[in-house]
This record gives C-alpha cells, sequence and structure tokens, in this order.
C-alpha cells in the first residue's frame, strides 16, 4: 500500500496541528505556523488583511503607508525681545565672536589685522542684480585642425598634438539676455530694454579658459541701471553683435540680490567674477 509523499515544509508531529495550505504560494505547512497577513491601510494602527501566510511568505509592515499625524504649532510667545542683529553687525562678514582687534571687532580679519574686503557682494544692499550662467559648448576637431567655433576661426595645428581643451585665440562670445529660451520661438529679447540698445556686447576677452572651462575672470557689467522692469531668464551667446546665429543658450538665475528673475529700474546688471562657466570639452 503507498502513502502520499509529505509536503516539504509540513511536518507529522499532531502536536503542529493540521496542514493548511499558503494563500500566496500554495505550499503546505502546518496550521499553527501560519499567520495572517498584517498591514497599515492608511490608518496608525496595522489591519488584518485575512491572508493566511506561513513563515516564508509573511511581509514586513510598511511604514510608508502609516498615517502621521501632526503635532498642533506650539502656543504663540508674547512679549519678545528680539535682538537687532541689523545694528550690531556693521558688516554683511560679520561673526559672533570678537577678535583681539578692536576695530575690526565682529568681523573677518587678515592675518595683518585689517578687515577682510570681498568682491562677492552684500544681497542685503547691493543695488546690481548679479546674474550666474553654467553651459556647455564644444569645439569641433577634424583631422590636423581644430575649428573655433566661437569666431569660424581654422587653427593649424598639423605640427602639434590636438587638445581641444586648451586655450583658443579669437574667442567671440556676444551676450544677450532673453525672456525665454531663444532657442525656441516667442523668446523676447531683455538686452534693448535693460541697456537702451540691442547691440550685443562681446565677452570673449573677459574669459580665460582652464581646463576646458571658460570663465570670467573680471564682473562682466551689462548695464548700470536698467531704465525699465523686465524678466530675464535665459541668456544666449551669439557670433555677431546683431543678428547672428545663435551659438548656445541657457537658464540663468539672479544670485544677488535675491529678486526672483526680474530686473527693476535703477538696479544694475552684471555677472560677478567666476559667474560664468562655459564647459568647452
Amino acid at each position: 500500500m503507498s502513502y502520499r509523499p509529505s509536503p516539504k515544509y509540513a511536518s507529522k508531529n499532531p502536536r503542529l496541528g493540521p496542514w493548511a495550505t499558503c494563500d500566496r504560494c500554495s505550499m503546505l505547512d502546518n496550521l499553527s505556523r501560519m499567520q495572517f497577513q498584517y498591514d497599515y491601510l492608511g490608518g496608525m494602527t496595522p489591519q488584518n488583511k485575512h491572508i493566511l501566510l506561513c513563515k516564508r511568505c509573511l511581509d514586513q509592515l510598511a511604514f510608508q503607508r502609516k498615517l502621521i499625524v501632526l503635532p498642533p504649532d506650539p502656543p504663540p510667545v508674547f512679549n519678545t525681545r528680539p535682538e537687532n542683529y541689523f545694528v550690531d553687525e556693521t558688516n554683511f562678514l560679520a561673526t559672533e565672536t570678537s577678535p583681539t582687534n578692536i576695530q575690526a571687532a565682529n568681523q573677518y580679519v587678515t592675518t595683518g589685522g585689517t578687515n577682510y574686503i570681498s568682491s562677492v557682494p552684500n544681497p542685503a544692499n547691493t543695488a546690481i542684480a548679479y546674474f550666474s550662467f553654467s553651459g556647455n559648448y564644444s569645439l569641433v576637431s577634424i583631422g590636423s585642425t581644430v575649428i573655433d567655433r566661437f569666431s569660424a576661426e581654422v587653427l593649424d595645428r598639423s605640427n602639434e598634438e590636438i587638445d581641444i581643451r586648451s586655450p583658443v585665440t579669437g574667442v567671440t562670445f556676444y551676450l544677450d539676455l532673453f525672456n525665454g529660451n531663444p532657442a525656441n520661438s516667442g523668446a523676447i529679447s531683455s538686452l534693448k530694454a535693460i541697456t537702451g540698445s540691442a547691440t550685443r556686447t562681446n565677452i570673449g576677452p573677459q574669459l580665460s579658459i582652464a581646463g576646458g572651462i571658460a570663465s570670467n575672470t573680471q564682473v562682466v557689467t551689462v548695464a548700470n541701471s536698467s531704465p525699465s522692469t523686465v524678466n530675464v531668464n535665459y541668456v544666449g551667446f551669439y557670433d555677431a553683435p546683431t543678428g547672428g546665429n545663435l551659438l548656445f543658450s541657457g537658464p540663468t538665475k539672479i544670485v544677488a540680490p535675491s529678486i526672483a528673475s526680474s530686473v527693476f529700474p535703477g538696479i544694475g546688471v552684471a555677472f560677478n567674477t567666476l559667474d560664468i562657466s562655459i564647459n568647452l570639452n
């Protein structure tokens, strides 16, 4: 007489109870070793899903489904006396500690004891909207020549090793500011509204190329004072002061002061040192 073979996981020990089928893997196991699956279903207490599972199929609780109840806000504090830090700090680089030099108290000082002067403007009182830009523009290598796409100048390098990351002469980058991406239709140039002229300025001579990255080594001033309010959110670089071809473009933002993307009357427009970064690799 043949007997039915024993299941892989179930035991014949009567103390473990009868066999039962797992609702997930359909394998047999002893009923006493099986558990119902609990999980969070949008509340703070795990709920029974009424799925009887063996220990191999039992999942852990998904705490990301647990309801999180935020506590109430703390009660307000009346009759507060906040410190007037604006009066205490005479420099926006002020610290909370006082050095030995009394004249430079609460300020960063150099090793010579003089106040440290930063080229970064104070966002609290600057009258210039400083923009920043970071983009990519590659040179084209063809055989033994390198075509400088800044000025369409062909540089003969047949007798030297070609390295498109090395500095290139004759760089021409005519800067234009836009409300919208100039690579798409519908973008409006904001340059005339800021400077009073639609003629672009070549900032190529103000760039320094190192390690394949072209950056401005000095402040690039677009206008000392804007006569009108205008939005600026894109920068475009052209190969000519008027008309010409768009070389590349990219989004820009105002880093100081924090006034969204708008330039207001009387506000100057400039790019601070190293705030223009162009990857030439």
